[in-house]
């Protein structure tokens, strides 16, 4: 692993991780024809069907995942905003994607877009961490402080 090692290193001490089959990205892939990052592909082989310190959308859960990348393009244009490039939805929750760019970087930056925000907060729309690793490190700090 190049950019997952911690959460590596989590999942064999906790076991509550559970990742996807090589096979099952390639598919999503194809479908969205699209090329993941690898930091993000390493998160999914090791847990992308589970990953307890946070509820990303189950990888496996395809219906819900295509539906919510799907469903994302339509929430941006009724609130009228407009992302610069390919992306991908790792999470939605209480009107917000989070997501990053299919950009070519290996371990791109995660945005939040808080649709619902749009007008009434200034930062609606922001860097969540510098990279996806981060991203995954984070949470699995966040979730240390609480998994007593």
């Amino acid at each position: 692993m190049q950019y997952q090692t911690k959460l590596e290193h989590w999942a064999k001490k906790h076991q509550n991780c559970l990742g996807t089959k090589e096979q099952d990205i390639a598919i999503v892939e194809q479908e969205f024809n699209i090329v993941f990052p690898q930091a993000y592909r390493e998160f999914l082989l090791i847990a992308g069907e589970q990953f307890s310190p946070y509820s990303l959308l189950g990888f496996k859960d395809w219906i819900i995942r295509k539906k919510v990348n799907y469903l994302a393009k339509e929430w941006l244009v009724k609130y009228n905003i407009e992302l610069d490039g390919n992306y991908w939805v790792i999470a939605e929750e209480e009107g917000a994607l989070i997501y990053f760019f299919l950009n070519g970087d290996e371990n791109p930056k995660v945005y939040i877009c808080e649709m619902e925000n749009k007008g009434y907060l200034d930062n609606w729309h922001r860097t969540v961490t510098d990279t996806f690793s981060e991203f995954i490190e984070d949470q699995i700090d966040h979730y240390k402080k609480y998994d007593r």
